[in-house]
């Protein structure tokens, strides 16, 4: 990530449009989440931001970690028996596992 990038970052933290979440266990980075206010400084990136997550939630549905009625506007997910075993979630890419975990804690709550 180049200076400018963590610039930006470190400003929409500050401004409250992006907070921490989490942190990934197996490598002790933070995840984030974005907040409303993202919308109102931001809204491209806010677009691109809701369409690569809505193509992750489409790819853990497709590999069986996750089950929806895909022919709702708004379905409900609910984890597949597959996102509980962690050799399951081993197996995923990277940013697939993080997206899975990030579900995963929002069901939890």
């Amino acid at each position: 990530m180049d200076d400018h990038t963590e610039e930006y970052i470190d400003k929409l933290i500050l401004a409250g449009a992006i907070e921490v979440s989490g942190i990934i266990a197996a490598t002790g980075e933070f995840t984030y989440s974005f907040t409303e206010k993202l919308k109102t400084m931001d809204k491209n990136l806010k677009r691109e931001i809701d369409a690569a997550f809505a193509e992750e939630i489409q790819e853990l549905w497709a590999l069986g970690y996750i089950d929806m009625d895909m022919t709702l506007s708004n379905p409900v997910v609910v984890l597949a028996l597959r996102s509980t075993i962690e050799e399951e979630r081993a197996k995923l890419p990277e940013q697939l596992r993080v997206t899975l975990e990030y579900v995963m804690s929002i069901l939890r709550k």
